[in-house]
């Protein structure tokens, strides 16, 4: 009994003691000082808006099969015209018949450049939803205090917000210190093969060097991070990568009135079941540990406990990301996207075939997720490969790491405190795909965010329904590019 006592009192001290380090690494974890937003030096005119409206109204959706030419070709038009100063002081090329590179010359022409990455593709509206939009999806009408229609939030709003201050900038006479170059992608939305792609080539084959490129990506989070009311800026530093596996099956096809066996269908079905259904583990990358870090200053004490004591509650962590909307951030995920089989009711495909795309956490490859598939799928009658089009691969790894230690990063975020009061910006994880991959063989500085004000509500509005940005968001928007440009001068 004396043993058992000893055992237990030393179990409760180790426990008592742990929570007591716990609690002290709390309260030394201390909440940002807000600072109060200065005065915008750029406001909202109705010229802005209306040429936000008149971009939107452009269907400027591009597919490999058919691109609606005159649309990006009138785009084009009206932004010289509509951006006189841009036009008269940027050197412009066009690259691939729609996309556009501009050059703003520094002062010092020997120092690295920074790149801005931006699209006017966007996706399509089908014609079925149409119907289902409060305003016109190509409308660019305003009403309640948004500005309507595809492409305000991905990403014309942020092309024009970004030209608007540009354009201002050089009414002012304002010179970069170093020379900046803006890439306006046409087919970022699939993939940006023939835009960003082959813009980074020509910077490359220019001897172009580039100190950082910013691009979409991450935005100004409201309501969407529990257990704090600041408004969090996540600037994605680290971005999945991308792979689609196609399995496909040949069967012995027939008549359906005398099925042998699993047909082609029925075992690419079990296939992908067993891939759905066995997914990788999930795992905590160093980036989404340090945004846990950056952001337990902001929370409440409990999670604020939790997030300040990763190196004991990381399993919990982890446990509670997968098995929330948080998912994507500890996973590497996977989804069934296309499934060709069969063409007659009464008849047995000898064929079928299914896409799967998966979105790479940092430390997987392609390798390692073709492994894990088949293993999984265990069946020698499936064949799994990766998917290509047109001799291309559908796979780009994980996105290396940016320093978010330097002048670059504290940029982005005295300009963020200086537009929105309150909010305080953390490194974090983009878990789509942006163009900014194209020019990763020139710089590893790479930050994915736009200061887009983006709820829950809104998360279903890109690439959806109902898409729009309020007219406050866009002065915001143009105010923080107006910023940046300075800051990206003065800040050491």
């Amino acid at each position: 009994m004396r043993l058992l006592r000893k055992i237990v009192l030393a179990l409760l001290t180790g426990f008592f003691g742990i929570l007591l380090i716990c609690v002290i690494r709390a309260f030394l974890v201390v909440p940002a000082v807000e600072e109060s937003a200065a005065p915008p030096s750029v406001r909202l005119t109705s010229d802005m808006l209306h040429r936000l409206s008149a971009v939107i109204q452009r269907v400027t959706v591009f597919d490999d099969d058919a691109v609606l030419a005159e649309e990006f070709l009138a785009l084009r038009d009206y932004l010289e015209t509509s951006l006189p100063n841009i036009h008269r002081l940027l050197e412009r090329q066009i690259i691939s018949n729609y996309s556009l590179l501009y050059r703003w010359e520094g002062q010092d022409p020997s120092l690295d450049a920074d790149l801005f990455v931006t699209h006017m593709d966007v996706v399509p509206v089908g014609e079925e939803d149409i119907g289902r939009w409060t305003a016109r999806p190509f409308g660019g009408e305003i009403l309640e205090g948004y500005l309507w229609g595809r492409g305000t939030l991905d990403n014309k709003g942020p092309l024009m917000a970004l030209l608007e201050a540009i354009e201002r900038r050089v009414s002012e006479g304002y010179r970069p210190r170093r020379t900046i170059y803006v890439s306006v992608g046409h087919d970022e939305e699939t993939g940006g093969l023939r835009g960003a792609q082959a813009i980074s080539r020509l910077l490359r084959l220019s001897g172009i060097g580039l100190r950082s490129v910013f691009d979409e990506g991450g935005f100004i989070t409201e309501g969407l991070i529990p257990y704090t009311s600041r408004p969090i800026a996540v600037v994605g530093v680290v971005e999945k990568g991308y792979l689609t596996l196609e399995l496909s099956v040949q069967g012995k096809g027939g008549h359906s009135a005398a099925p042998q066996g699993l047909s082609a269908i029925a075992r690419l079905g079990q296939a992908v079941a067993k891939i759905e259904s066995n997914r990788l583990p999930p795992r905590l990358p160093p980036v989404v540990e340090q945004s846990i870090e950056n952001l337990a200053p902001e929370l409440t004490f409990l999670p604020r406990m939790v997030a300040a004591n990763l190196w004991i509650f990381r399993p919990l962590v982890r446990t509670w990301f997968s098995r929330s909307s948080l998912f994507p951030l500890v996973r590497t995920t996977s989804a069934t996207t296309l499934f060709h089989a069969g063409q007659k009711e009464n008849v047995l495909p000898a064929q079928a075939s299914a896409l799967v795309n998966f979105r790479l956490l940092p430390g997987d490859s392609r390798e390692s997720v073709l492994q894990h598939v088949r293993k999984v799928v265990s069946d020698p009658l499936v064949e799994i490969g990766v998917h290509s089009t047109r001799g291309v691969e559908s796979y780009f790894p994980p996105a290396p790491e940016a320093d978010y230690s330097t002048a670059v990063y504290r940029a982005i975020r005295k300009t963020l405190s200086e537009i929105v009061p309150g909010a305080i910006a953390i490194p974090s994880l983009n878990v789509g795909a942006t163009d900014s991959r194209h020019f990763l063989p020139m710089t590893k500085q790479v930050f994915r965010f736009v200061p887009l004000r983006v709820s829950r509500d809104d998360l279903g509005r890109l690439h959806g329904i109902d898409e729009r940005i309020a007219l406050s968001n866009y002065q915001e928007c143009i105010q923080y590019y107006y910023r940046l440009l300075e800051n990206l001068d003065h800040i050491n």
